[in-house]
């Protein structure tokens, strides 16, 4: 992507299409079911990012609680698992 020209509140780019198709998520124009882009059509980036930093937010409050789940769960799985069965 290449930015080539400035409009005073943005930028004009030149992107292929496929850079395009990516930045909506999708991995190729050729993807199934990406749609048709005309000229003058308005892609919302800033929403996407928002939903991917509310996506990314949500996985590491998940890590957070799983990872303090572990802690509080490891003395019982120290006491637990190391089960040994010998085998005659």
């Amino acid at each position: 992507m290449k930015i080539i020209g400035d409009t005073g509140s943005g930028f004009i780019l030149q992107a292929s299409k496929d850079e395009v198709f990516n930045l909506i998520g999708y991995y190729s124009q050729y993807s199934s079911n990406a749609p048709t882009l005309p000229v003058g059509c308005n892609i919302c980036v800033s929403e996407m990012y928002k939903q991917l930093y509310r996506l990314t937010e949500a996985y590491k409050a998940m890590a957070d609680i799983s990872s303090k789940l572990y802690a509080a769960d490891k003395p019982i799985a120290d006491v637990v698992i190391p089960i040994k069965i010998e085998l005659k």
